[in-house]
């Protein structure tokens, strides 16, 4: 899964577009859902687009 969202940063800036993964802490874990995180560089929190400080490039 991971992997998968790692991928859709090459992705997404050739193709205008916002894209939202969603998560369902309850199911997954907030361990997971922070890992996820770290795979991209911009983040919505609370209504607001925000430059991800928890990023860390791959690849």
């Amino acid at each position: 899964m991971l992997a998968y969202e790692a991928r859709l940063n090459d992705f997404a800036p050739r193709h205008p577009q916002s894209i939202l993964c969603l998560y369902d802490i309850d199911a997954l874990g907030t361990g997971v859902v922070f890992e996820a995180m770290r795979v991209h560089p911009r983040i919505w929190l609370s209504g607001l687009v925000l430059e991800n400080t928890l990023y860390e490039r791959t690849g």
